[in-house]
Formats: C-alpha cells, structure tokens, sequence
C-alpha cells in the first residue's frame, strides 16, 4: 500500500504535464501570439490606430446606458474595422472630481465604469497576433474603464482626453487573455458623427460625442492558472524522471 501511494501523485504529475504540453500544442496553430504589441504611432508599432464614438442615450455624457464603438481607421483607403474593433461597452457609473479654481481655470476628472455584458474586441487576421491562414479573433471583454480629463480655462473647456484599460478572454482559447490600453481624443459633438467614425452604440441614439484612438498597447498573455498547472505538471515530471534515474 505504501508504495501505491506515494507512486501515484508522481504519476499524475507526469500525467498531467502530459495532458497539458499536448493540449497546447494542439492549439498552438490557431491560438494569437502571446506578446505585447502597440499601434502604429508608437516605436514598433504594427497595427492601426482608430476612432471611436459614444452614443448619449439621453443626451447626457455622462447617462447611464451610453454605449462605445471604436475602431481601427485606415485614412489612405477611407477604411473602418480592417485591423480591430472594439464594440459593445455601457457606462454604468461616473464619478466626477471638479478641480477648477474659481477663474474656472483647471480640470475635471471623471472614472468612467462600463458594463461589459456582450462587449467584445476582434484583432483581425494578417496581424503578427495570428500566424499564417489563422482567422480574426473575438475577444469577450470582462472589464472596462475610463478617466476622462477636461481641461477648462475661464470656464470654456479647451480639451478633453480620456485613457481606456480594459481586459477580456479569447473565445475558443481558454488558455489566453487580453489586457489593453489605449488614449482617446475627443474631436466633436453632435446628433450623427462624421462619415469614417464607427456607428453609434446603442443603435437608434439621437446624438452621441466622436474622436480618435491612439496609442494602444494590446498584451496578449496566457491565463495565470494556465501557466501555474503546466508549470506543476513540467515539474512533477521533472521530479519523477531525477527519482528515476537514482
């Protein structure tokens, strides 16, 4: 009996690393490339940088239910989505810090939470994400977030900028994550944005705000469990094969 047991959690370590080593390789064709990759208005950047809009469903910026489109903006061929596409966040809260002084001189800061129920982000195929004949990936967004800064002088708002971090899961890849982030600018106001800007989201909103993206950093990384239960597995069959050679 002593010598069952103690054999066996050697056993199904090696097992283990097994399953696991096979299990990505298996997938090792199809999956995205894990490493850091930016936008072309930074060194080493590979993909497009974008635009993006905001759809006010009651007018209000800063409205409950507002909804983001983004996407990547390709200005030679007047072309929308042809490197990735952010689609689907809703503001649920906004919380507001006002540091103005009283010459209304100053900014305005305020941490944006979105709903992430149903948003998504496709890195398209022909990116060094994927590799030969892979096909566009859909990422399925678990958490989003936004500080928007408002520069104001003598109370007439100058600019307005905002930093978006965001992170989600591969779908039909478990094993993998994304983590991204990105600047917005904000270029206008109105009841339809311009032509080449994504369309509003919620569909049917009256009016909404427009801008550009740039400067993402998208870091695609296999899942922290991923990586602990193959590093196990990789060790107990090292553990297994040095107790056998003794």
């Amino acid at each position: 009996m002593y010598g069952i047991a103690s054999s066996a959690p050697r056993g199904w370590c090696a097992i283990l690393a097994a399953i696991v080593v096979a299990g990505l390789a298996a997938t090792s064709n199809a999956a995205p490339f894990v490493g850091l990759y930016k936008s072309d208005d930074m060194d080493g950047g590979v993909f497009l940088t974008g635009r993006w809009t905001e759809g006010f469903v009651g007018g209000d910026p800063q409205h409950a239910g507002n909804g983001l489109h983004a996407a990547s903006w390709d200005a030679g061929a007047a072309i929308l989505y042809s490197h990735w596409e952010l689609d689907g966040p809703a503001l649920a809260g906004a919380a507001v810090t006002d540091r103005r002084d009283a010459s209304g001189d100053g900014v305005v800061i305020t941490s944006r939470t979105f709903d992430t129920g149903g948003a998504s982000m496709t890195l398209a195929a022909g990116i060094p994400w994927t590799g030969p004949g892979d096909a566009d990936y859909t990422v399925t967004l678990d958490a989003y977030t936004q500080i928007e800064t408002e520069l104001y002088q003598d109370w007439t708002r100058v600019f307005v900028r905002s930093s978006q971090s965001f992170t989600g899961g591969f779908t039909g890849y478990p094993g993998y994550r994304l983590a991204g982030q990105a600047n917005w600018a904000l270029v206008g106001e109105g009841a339809a944005p311009p032509g080449g800007y994504p369309a509003w989201r919620p569909t049917g909103v009256g009016g909404g705000a427009w801008g550009d993206v740039g400067q993402v950093r998208l870091q695609i990384m296999p899942e922290p469990a991923t990586v602990t239960l193959l590093g196990a597995g990789l060790a107990g069959a090292a553990l297994l094969r040095r107790r056998r050679q003794r």
